[in-house]
Order: C-alpha cells, then sequence, then structure tokens
C-alpha cells in the first residue's frame, strides 16, 4: 500500500463510529474507570500520565502535539515526560446514558527511548530521543466493558487511534497480548502483523544503525502495524536470528 494510500485508509477509519457509542478525549472524571478497564487489559496508566489527566492546572488536553512538530519540540525542551504527555492518546468511549464502557491508551514507549539513548554518544542523543518519540507507537492498553463488547467498540477506539498517528506520519504501532487470551484475529483485522510466539522486532529502521529489539513479556505475543514503510515484515526478528 502506497503512501497516499495509507493515509486515505487512516482517514476512514479514524471516522468509523458505532450506533448509540461517542467516543471522546478522556477527562478527569474518568479516572477511576480507566483504571477498572486498563487493569481488564493488565495495563495501567504511568504515573505521570494519570497524574496529568487529573491535573486541573492543565489546560491542554492529551496528544496536542501528534500533529505539531514545533509543538513537540517546545515540549521535548521541557522534559520528556511533557514530551510524552503530548503525544499520548487516551480515549474513552461513553454509552447513551454517559457512562464509560470502554477505553484505548496509546503512545511513546518510553522504555524503547532510554534504552535507545544508552546506546549513542551523549551529542546524539537529541536526535535519538525525536526519533523514538516521533517513530514508534505503543498501543498500551485497549478495553472494553463485558456487557458492551462484540458491538465494534474496541476496533472503532483502535481505528481512531491508527489514524490520528498514520496522518502524523508516525512509522511503527505495536503492542502485546496475553497468549491465553483470543485476540490474534482482532488484531489482524484491524490490519496488525501478529508475531509468532518469541519473536521480537527490530527497531533498525527507525534508530539506524543502531538497533533496540522489542520483546514481549513471558506469556505475552507481540503484533504490530507499519503506518508508514512498505516494508511490514522487516521489523520481525525471529528466535537465533541476529542482526
Amino acid at each position: 500500500m502506497g503512501k497516499a494510500s495509507r493515509l486515505k485508509a487512516a482517514k476512514r477509519a479514524s471516522s468509523v463510529s458505532v450506533p448509540g457509542i461517542k467516543i471522546r478525549p478522556a477527562v478527569a472524571g474518568d479516572r477511576a474507570v480507566i483504571d477498572e478497564l486498563l487493569a481488564a487489559a493488565h495495563t495501567r496508566l504511568n504515573d505521570y500520565i494519570g497524574k496529568a489527566l487529573t491535573d486541573p492546572a492543565r489546560s491542554t488536553g492529551f496528544g496536542w502535539a501528534i500533529h505539531n512538530k514545533n509543538e513537540f519540540a517546545r515540549a521535548l525542551q521541557t522534559g520528556p515526560e511533557e514530551a510524552s504527555y503530548s503525544l499520548t492518546t487516551l480515549l474513552v468511549a461513553e454509552n447513551d446514558a454517559n457512562e464509560v464502557v470502554g477505553c484505548v491508551h496509546a503512545g511513546p514507549a518510553e522504555h524503547v527511548m532510554d534504552t535507545a539513548l544508552a546506546q549513542v554518544p551523549r551529542q546524539d542523543r537529541m536526535g535519538t530521543a525525536i526519533s523514538a518519540f516521533l517513530g514508534l507507537v505503543k498501543l498500551h492498553g485497549i478495553s472494553v466493558r463485558p456487557d458492551h463488547r462484540g458491538r465494534g467498540i474496541a476496533a472503532a477506539l483502535l481505528r481512531q487511534v491508527i489514524g490520528s498517528y498514520t496522518r502524523a506520519k508516525r512509522l511503527l504501532m505495536y503492542g502485546q497480548f496475553k497468549t491465553t487470551e483470543d485476540l490474534g484475529d482482532f488484531y489482524r483485522g484491524q490490519g496488525f502483523h501478529v508475531a509468532t510466539a518469541g519473536t521480537s522486532l527490530s527497531t533498525r529502521a527507525i534508530f539506524h544503525p543502531n538497533d533496540v529489539v522489542l520483546t514481549h513479556e513471558p506469556g505475552y505475543r507481540l503484533f504490530y502495524r507499519d503506518l508508514a514503510l512498505p516494508r511490514d515484515t522487516s521489523w520481525e526478528r525471529r528466535p537465533g536470528v541476529g542482526r
């Protein structure tokens, strides 16, 4: 799929809706429900993301620099937490009764940036940090309340996230799910590759000549979606294969 086709597909994906469901940015009053939903997805908000969500002094919502590199540069000058906050997506799905029934959390993979920074000389660290923030998107968690599953809510949340980061020209979106959960078909249906057990991902295309290898936790599998580069399988690094 060419670049123009990818962007058109992303725009269509972000417009997908579910009858009786509204998708909106998270606000402070959603915190307790978000915590409950993400716990069911075996994840949680980072401490500073949770704090930002409930900080009454903040006038800017999540993701305010996703589509504006100048704003991102300003956030990065403030510090890595502000930079991460500026590129984070935190959305909720709300039903007709104004109940939050689903959420999605996506954004930078800070641990990848930390690993990448350790591999380069001090003078190269700013460029490496920018590559980490702007190249990778981690799907930290997506969850829907059990009584609202099967309606396409998770797909609608995920497609909105995919559309946003594709238009922002990110390169790779990835995440992991438990091998005991039957989620492979869901992610494949949203255009992701589901890696076989033990397969990791190479980020040489982002950090060349360095390579930060993305691995999964024990009992999990990686899934990933190429957002920009027309080399879908080049990210995979199979067990026992060095690069």
